[in-house]
């Protein structure tokens, strides 16, 4: 069938219906299929004959086709257009792969298929199983040739000997099944309708010959008032013409007159803006001595629109002044670790040192608890060992014009610093894996699991498709591979590996959910969630979005602020990582650096410009801000809230004590505090 349609399809649709007449004039009508390997090429062919005795045109396989060969395309074409097919089921015919394809490709539908049954049941042929199995069979008591478009399945049991001639009982039934008339008799009246027709052009000719002059004379007169008329139709255009030129006069008229009003609503609309420019900067200067966070808030409002070099020093001398609520400063540090209440801090070493010292602090109090000089301040981390603290950090060295990372510890004394460290492990990168315990994210070598306080290391077999590493709160962590992801428990023995349903990107950054369930995956941008229990990786960033901070509310609720790539939509928004839903929280922001949850529920915002609010989730209204210059991550280190910058550590608390420095937000004035200040 499907080369069928095939040939078909490649014809011309302007004749179509020419070829398709063509076919039912000349087509033969009955194809016979049979099989030279028994008797059946005998009977077939005196069947044949008794057809064309009785004015039925046969089609077979006689001289193209070979033993052992497939039936040409061309006699299979030819088969496809005949009204019957009569099947000699030979005992060679059951099996015969070439009788299964005629039968497969002889079409069904108004077509009658007559079997010839002799010693052998053909119900049990696949042939039969496979392509005749529900076909309707022929009714009888219609005699051929009378036209009825019945079609259907016909098995006739034959009594004669498939090396006899086929007996007339056996050729009634074949004929009874046809469905169309033969081909002779459709030939003989389409012969006759052609000489009728022939007849009918001549007696047309002669009628169009005698009225040839009588319809020359009508187009001499038909002439001169098709002339009339051109002049007529001259005239009409030439007003046409005319309408139209003014009517392009006036589209342009138009066209400039909304072009001057558009220039002039632009030009209103930087009046307008300027005015508030203008009026903001001025109550900012005149709120500088009373309000200097309302002046702050108006200075960075004027500076966002502006970038003018006054605006900035206004927004500087509104942010110095400016009562934010931070405890505690440490001018130019850097924030290494956390394990609160102590932190560690890598900051200037006042001259001892060119690569500067760690400090291990105490937040709750600024006391110093040791301190040591040496190593890369550019990432560490904070362990207790014994009683004392130990400080882990990387020192690069030079491999071949590669920097390889390597991990040292510092067991410094109390007293004075240490520059002397232990080296841990070599060509590593270590991410924080809970407790004391650290995990390498690299693909230049093994997986190590480091547990820092005692400096042993646990070596994880490695692939050449690895992705990353990530670690659970409860120590258990997972690492990530091409084929899928394998899950250890905190000892470093595998729990076996899951398969991807949808694999995920690399990811910069990744942060577990409070579940474990959950990993939320962090790169150029995009934010993806992992579902390690479907092993299927989504994207939740919308088309068009970029995100810049994420972070985990619930084992629920994933929080992401992110911006238009023509930072025109600023927006913090929510998202389920099981239903794949999201809704906005806030929006009309300025650019995020950084979020956090707080103890107290509260979401935590560090933004481009340095601004830092935390917002109550749960519509109570309930909210502090502060500032910090040129800030560019924060950390919470028990009931404290660290912020990293250019500048140094400024630490915050979570819930501050001062009545000034802690304002409630409302509908009309979720920018700015109360004129009170009042809790």
């Amino acid at each position: 069938m499907a080369l069928d349609t095939h040939v078909r399809n490649r014809r011309p649709r302007p004749w179509r219906s020419l070829v398709q007449l063509w076919y039912l004039l000349f087509r033969s009508d009955v194809f016979i299929s049979y099989t030279r390997s028994d008797g059946g090429r005998h009977y077939a062919h005196a069947l044949a004959s008794e057809l064309r005795k009785r004015g039925y045109d046969p089609l077979m396989d006689t001289f193209e086709a070979r033993v052992g060969q497939e039936t040409p395309e061309e006699l299979l074409d030819q088969m496809r257009r005949c009204m019957q097919l009569v099947v000699v089921a030979s005992p060679g015919a059951i099996v015969s792969t070439e009788v299964a394809r005629e039968i497969e490709l002889f079409p069904k539908r108004n077509r009658s298929i007559v079997i010839l049954e002799f010693e052998q049941n053909v119900r049990g042929a696949p042939w039969y199983q496979r392509y005749l199995v529900g076909l309707p069979p022929v009714p009888a008591g219609v005699t051929a040739g009378s036209g009825s478009q019945r079609g259907g399945l016909r098995v006739v049991e034959c009594e004669e000997e498939l090396a006899s001639r086929p007996a007339a009982p056996t050729i009634d039934l074949i004929l009874d099944a046809f469905v169309y008339k033969r081909g002779r008799f459709r030939r003989a009246v389409v012969a006759g309708a052609t000489v009728a027709l022939f007849f009918a052009a001549i007696g047309s000719l002669l009628r169009v010959t005698s009225n040839y002059q009588e319809t020359a004379q009508k187009l001499s007169r038909t002439e001169v008032e098709v002339g009339n008329e051109q002049a007529k139709l001259r005239e009409e255009q030439n007003k046409v013409r005319a309408e139209q030129a003014k009517t392009t006069k006036a589209v342009a008229d138009r066209t400039e007159a909304e072009r001057l009003a558009e220039i002039a609503k632009s030009t209103r609309d930087q009046a307008e803006k300027q005015q508030k420019i203008a009026l903001a900067r001025l109550a900012a200067i005149n709120a500088l001595d009373g309000d200097p966070y309302l002046a702050y808030r108006l200075a960075e409002y004027v500076y966002n629109l502006e970038k003018g070099e006054q605006d900035e020093q206004l927004l500087r001398r509104a942010a110095s002044r400016a009562r934010f609520p931070y405890q505690r400063e440490f001018p130019g540090c850097r924030l290494a670790s956390s394990r609160p209440p102590w932190t560690l801090l890598a900051c200037p070493d006042s001259g001892k040192s060119s690569n500067g010292a760690f400090r291990v602090v105490n937040v709750e109090t600024g006391m110093t608890e040791a301190s040591f000089r040496g190593g890369d301040l550019r990432q560490g981390w904070l362990v207790r060992r014994n009683t004392s603290w130990r400080a882990i950090s990387f020192r690069w060295e030079e491999l071949g014009g590669v920097g390889i990372p390597n991990a040292y510890a510092w067991d410094p004394p109390v007293e004075a610093g240490n520059e002397t460290p232990t080296e841990l492990v070599r060509r590593a990168y270590l991410k924080d894996c809970g407790g004391d315990r650290l995990i390498s994210d690299s693909r230049i070598g093994p997986w190590y699991l480091l547990v820092a306080a005692t400096g042993r290391t646990i070596t994880i077999p490695t692939t050449a498709h690895d992705l990353f590493a990530s670690c659970r709160e409860d120590g258990s962590f997972l690492i990530a591979r091409r084929d899928g992801f394998e899950s250890y428990s905190e000892d470093g023995t595998s729990q076996g590996v899951r398969p991807w349903a949808d694999r995920p990107a690399y990811g910069d950054s990744r942060r577990w959910s409070p579940d474990g369930r959950f990993l939320a995956l962090y790169g150029r941008g995009e934010l993806q969630v992992l579902d390690t229990e479907t092993g299927r990786a989504s994207t939740l960033s919308p088309d068009g979005y970029i995100e810049t901070a994420y972070t985990w509310y619930d084992k629920h609720t994933l929080i992401a602020a992110g911006h238009t790539l023509d930072h025109a939509d600023y927006q913090i928004r929510s998202f389920d990582p099981q239903s794949l839903g999201q809704q906005t929280i806030l929006s009309e922001r300025s650019l995020v650096r950084d979020l956090g949850i707080l103890p107290d529920g509260l979401l935590a915002i560090l933004e481009e410009s340095g601004a830092l609010e935390a917002v109550s989730l749960k519509g109570n209204g309930e909210s502090w801000r502060g500032y910090h210059q040129q800030a560019w991550g924060m950390s919470l280190v028990g009931s404290f809230l660290l912020t990293d910058g250019e500048t140094g550590v400024r630490q915050w608390p979570v819930r501050p004590a001062t009545a000034n420095w802690v304002f409630r937000s409302t509908a009309d004035s979720s920018y700015f505090p109360s004129q009170n200040g009042a809790l």
